[in-house]
């Protein structure tokens, strides 16, 4: 990751990456049982600066917690067209 060489690997994740971040998620909540809805209702600022420190630090330290890399996925098979209506 850093030290790579290549500017988008070493730079700092942005303000524009955290902000894209809010918003986009569901109440499902993740490894650490917390859903992203979660975060997204809390104070927009704060959560924004936390994140970014807290994911600046991970990348700059190459060490991210084993449930971050854990995912609860669920799949449901689409019906065809005509079906279950």
């Amino acid at each position: 990751m850093r030290g790579s060489g290549n500017f988008w690997m070493d730079s700092d994740i942005s303000d524009y990456e955290v902000k894209a971040t809010f918003g986009r998620g569901t109440d499902t909540a993740g490894p650490g049982d917390i859903s992203v809805k979660l975060v997204d209702s809390a104070d927009r600022n704060v959560m924004h600066m936390y994140l970014k420190f807290l994911w600046n630090k991970a990348w700059a330290t190459e060490y991210f917690p084993i449930d971050w890399k854990k995912r609860k996925q669920v799949c449901h098979s689409k019906a065809r067209k005509g079906e279950l209506q």
